[in-house]
């Protein structure tokens, strides 16, 4: 039996060096995919998350859904890009963070809305997600649903003169939001997270769906109690932390929350005997 042609044979070797090349090739990504190799490249950091407050060891932040996903791909809880953000932003603030927390999911998201329906199902499936997230992950955190929408009813409205007073002052019986209860009680579990039946440090988390308007209601109001700033002040600090109109240039913040905004400075007003100027303009309503 003849030998190959010496051709014939250099080229049967380079196909067995290819074929070679591409099982190994094969072996390698088939490892990075599994649990036990490298990890797809991280998804980013989550946006606008802003440092609030601190007492102790337990710290108040603010920001952006900390979900990725859209109208096709599902949700997924985005933790890695959440700790990084706010790990970030309490180098930026100055403060420093305890090297392991309970995360506390503060998620103003609807879960109904009548008269935005569509964004409504969008923000439904992201708090299903929050929800499933933390109900397997308990040793993270735990997630609380305090749904926000504001009111229409704007206490600037001369109609409403005979009866302003009343209303402020029996604010958390008609406003959807409880604003005094919710307030008093982010103050509370950063005091004592023990009520949360939490032991150690904690990172509150207060986001709706892009960090700015129900978000702000919530922090802005936290930040004219607790934290003794003005109207002026405060309305600075969340048109800091909104979002901006590409095609308009305008800050994005809805007039329903800032609606609710007044009356919850007129409410420490009249319980308090504060002087904030909530009849003041708030340069961030469009």
């Amino acid at each position: 039996m003849s030998d190959k042609p010496k051709d014939r044979l250099h080229w049967d070797q380079r196909a067995r060096y290819c074929l070679l090349v591409l099982i190994l090739a094969s072996f390698c990504l088939n490892c990075s995919n599994s649990s036990s190799g490298v990890s797809d490249p991280p998804v980013g950091n989550v946006k606008n998350v802003h440092y609030v407050d601190s007492v102790g060891t337990n710290f108040l932040f603010r920001g952006e859904r900390p979900l990725t996903g859209d109208d096709i791909s599902p949700a997924v809880f985005n933790l890695d890009g959440l700790k990084r953000a706010i790990a970030e932003q309490a180098v930026q603030a100055g403060v420093t963070l305890p090297p392991s927390y309970i995360l506390v999911d503060i998620s103003l998201l609807w879960i109904d809305d009548t008269h935005n329906p569509e964004q409504a199902a969008k923000e439904k499936k992201l708090l299903f997600e929050e929800f499933s997230f933390f109900r397997s992950n308990p040793e993270i955190g735990q997630v609380h649903l305090w749904s926000s929408k504001g009111t229409s009813l704007n206490p600037l409205d001369p109609a409403l003169s005979s009866c302003r007073d009343y209303l402020a002052m029996n604010l958390d019986s008609w406003l959807s939001d409880p604003l005094v209860w919710r307030v008093e009680k982010l103050r509370t579990w950063l005091e004592n997270p023990s009520e949360l039946g939490i032991v150690g440090p904690v990172v509150i988390y207060v986001h709706c769906f892009g960090g700015c308007d129900r978000t702000g209601e919530l922090i802005g109001s936290y930040i004219m109690r607790y934290m003794d700033k003005s109207w002026e002040e405060m309305n600075n600090l969340n048109k800091g932390c909104c979002r901006i109109d590409g095609k308009t240039g305008e800050t994005l913040y809805a007039i329903e929350n800032c609606n609710a905004l007044r009356w919850y400075g007129l409410w420490l007003n009249l319980q308090f005997g504060r002087s904030i100027r909530w009849n003041n303009p708030a340069k961030c309503c469009n």
